[in-house]
């Protein structure tokens, strides 16, 4: 017969791992036909300081998130990791390859994806009036721009190596008036320095910053993991501008 004792035991175990599960929960957004994929997290706290989007890089999926959304979570900050059309469980219609051609036209239709998942989450009376964070990686660095054409800006963005990342979207940054934080890897693809140069001589407001090392788009976390609590308190500040 199970003792006492034991069955507290199992009953606490039991009871702090369906708390745990319940940290984050499965949605999924529909738009143009595809069956987006994502993970929300809520705040330990009971006025969340805002909601931060976070969308992975080509040929990624949410996953590359999961340590990111944690400490936001604890830090005070919904989160909402996606999958964007083509990759990870948002394959229903096609799924991203790098290797076909025609596929790449998922990766330029993904700020349609961008504009849904921002529309879901200001259509949900608990994040209506929250301040919205945009945190990109490598393709969807750019789409999250070109989604302001449909939804307006967010109201703050993080972008880790946007490599695809267009002067139409650079002249919008200070356009905007929100704050925006570049970050990437000193040794990534031969471009990014040009690339970086320009987005400082275009905009006067932009805060870019360039770490040791390599690691492109969220493989900066995973390298580099003190660069998420960097991110909160860059967003901490930034809000509070």
């Amino acid at each position: 017969m199970m003792s006492r004792k034991l069955s507290i035991i199992i009953f606490c175990f039991m009871f702090f791992s369906s708390f745990s599960n319940a940290a984050e929960q499965k949605i999924m957004i529909e738009n143009e036909g595809w069956e987006l994929y994502g993970d929300l997290g809520l705040a330990d706290e009971l006025n969340p300081k805002g909601i931060i989007l976070m969308l992975h890089k080509a040929s990624g999926n949410r996953s590359e998130y999961i340590s990111m959304a944690e400490k936001a979570n604890q830090a005070g900050f919904n989160s909402l990791r996606m999958d964007l059309r083509g990759h990870g469980e948002s394959i229903n219609l096609d799924s991203f390859d790098y290797l076909v051609k025609k596929n790449f036209e998922l990766i330029e239709q993904a700020r349609r994806d961008v504009a849904a998942a921002h529309n879901w989450i200001k259509a949900d009376e608990r994040f209506v009036d929250l301040p919205l964070i945009y945190m990109g990686a490598s393709y969807s660095g750019e789409e999250m721009v070109s989604a302001s054409e449909e939804v307006g800006f967010a109201d703050a963005y993080i972008e880790m190596s946007p490599g695809s990342f267009s002067p139409q979207s650079i002249a919008k940054i200070d356009i905007s008036g929100k704050p925006w934080f570049f970050v990437r890897a000193e040794n990534e693809l031969p471009f990014f320095p040009v690339l970086y140069e320009n987005i400082r001589a275009g905009s006067t407001i932009a805060e870019i910053k360039v770490y040791p090392g390599e690691g492109h788009g969220t493989d900066l976390l995973k390298i580099r993991p003190e660069v998420e609590d960097f991110f909160l308190e860059w967003i901490e500040n930034a809000l509070n501008q």
